[in-house]
């Protein structure tokens, strides 16, 4: 029974991706370089980012609220450290 299951399953690999050990077998034998595979990689996740938004929309009011955050922070710590020169200066 277990080489009949076993069997089956290389002869569907062959028949679906034209290789017996199936679409992992395909990464090895087309012999994809590190660099391809980064670029596909990074569509990969542009593309689940793009997805991400058009689904689920309300998750730009919190990057819009962390970017406003990052914003003001920004300008509080330019407040300061001009502030602190101007002190420094009259010492």
């Amino acid at each position: 029974m277990m080489y009949g299951t076993v069997g089956l399953f290389f002869i569907s690999n062959q028949i679906v991706y034209g290789h017996f050990l199936g679409i992992h077998a395909l990464q090895i034998v087309e012999g994809f370089s590190i660099a391809r595979r980064l670029r596909e990689a990074w569509e990969s996740f542009l593309e689940i980012i793009v997805t991400f938004f058009e689904f689920y929309p309300v998750a730009c009011f919190s990057l819009l609220y962390l970017l406003l955050f990052l914003v003001k922070k920004a300008i509080k710590k330019k407040r300061q450290e001009s502030f602190s020169s101007l002190l420094l200066s009259f010492l």
